[in-house]
Formats: structure tokens, sequence, C-alpha cells
């Protein structure tokens, strides 16, 4: 659980990654799609006039390229583009594609409507989040919690009596590690929400009296419908 004894900051957006490139040989790419998603959210965020005191990005390629995809468009926009990037490691995702190919005896394909390996693949991570399958020499779900909870920490640490919103580029496993320790979910309503965000999805949190609290969760007003995606 996420606490502190901090006082009122602005507001964190956490950013899912935009579509990378599930089933390739290498996944840690934005698909050409996902560069389209990071662009428009950067128009998004130009159109509402929203700012950034600070920007913190996890460690994977998809993070970087997100991220410099929404500086373009706010500087393409005539906004001020993101500043300093912030790298954290406690904000990389954690080794669901190791976890697979550690368990599974299939390829990851990505090809459309292969519903049998996506079901084993998650079917693999959840194992992994309720801590019912090896790890071997990965990281384990606690460990992944603590690290992404220690990465926030750090950041609203870094926020504190600051009136400015800072954006947090990152996967869906972090993003649902907020979610879990705002709203107190269990390991298999955790899944669910894991499942549900969308690529460049917006949530976003305030701190307020040594809590993060919820304002929005997976939101995707910048994506027509056919530009959204969840792997």
């Amino acid at each position: 659980m996420l606490t502190g004894t901090f006082a009122a900051m602005g507001r964190l957006f956490i950013i899912r990654h935009g579509q990378a490139s599930f089933g390739a040989p290498d996944y840690d790419q934005l698909s050409p799609l996902g560069q389209q998603q990071s662009e428009r959210l950067g128009r998004f965020f130009a159109e509402q006039s929203i700012s950034f005191g600070a920007t913190y990005i996890g460690t994977n390629k998809r993070h970087h390229q997100t991220a410099s995809g929404i500086s373009s468009a706010l500087s393409a926009a005539g906004r001020e583009p993101l500043g300093e990037y912030h790298t954290l490691e406690g904000l990389k995702e954690f080794p669901a594609l190791e976890l697979f190919r550690m368990h599974s005896q299939s390829p990851l394909t990505g090809e459309s409507g292969a519903d049998e390996e996506v079901n084993s693949f998650e079917a693999i991570c959840e194992a992994w989040m309720h801590g019912t399958i090896d790890s071997g020499p990965l990281e384990t779900a606690m460990q992944f919690e603590q690290r992404v909870e220690s990465a926030l920490l750090h950041i609203c640490q870094r926020q504190e009596e600051s009136r400015h919103n800072a954006l947090v580029v990152t996967s869906g496993g972090p993003t649902m590690i907020a979610m879990k320790s705002v709203l107190g979910l269990n390991a298999q309503k955790s899944c669910d929400v894991l499942w549900a965000i969308a690529n460049a999805s917006i949530t976003e949190l305030r701190y307020r009296k040594g809590k993060l609290l919820l304002s929005a969760f997976n939101r995707i007003p910048h994506l027509e419908s056919d530009h959204v995606t969840y792997r």
C-alpha cells in the first residue's frame, strides 16, 4: 500500500506505452500503430493544455519511444516538449515474455485470432501473479510489486509540495500495481485490471494527505475505436 507523509501535489498521469510488437522477435519496439497512438496522445495533451513539470519513464525501449512520440507531438503543436526524462528501473515491465518461454512449449506468434496462445500467455502471467508457478531466476510477483511501489513513492517524494503534473510512461504491469495499491485489489482483480489496460491509455492519480487517490482509469479519448489495442 502506497502511503506517506506528504502534502498535496499535482496529478500523476500514468501512461501505458503504445502498441508494441507482440509476437515479433523483438517485442520491445513500438509498432507503426503504437507510434501513432503516442503522437495522438501528445496532441491530446496539447489540445487540453496539459503540461508536465517532470517526466518519469521505465527502462524498456517502448517506454522511451512512447515518451518521444508524445514530446514530438507537443512540440509540433507549439507546446513545450517534454523536458529531461527521469528513467526509473522500478517502472519497467515484469518479465512476462521470459515467464512464457520458461513455462510454454509454444512460441508467441502474435497472429490475429490466435486465441489459444493469448489465453496461455495470460494464464502463465496470472499463475505468476498468484505465486503458483516457479519464477526461477526471474523476479517474483512480490518483488515486482515492491519495486513498482518504491518507484511510485520516489516520484511522490520528488514531487512533494509541487503543483506541477508528472508524466509517468510505463507498461500495463506497473499501472496494474498502482491500481492494486490505490484500490486494495486482490491478485485476481489485479489480473482483471491488467488485461483491460489499453495501449497509450491515461490513468490519473492525485496524491493527497499521504495517499494516492484515483481520478481516472484507462482513458483513451484521443483514440478512434480502430486505434484501440491491448497488446
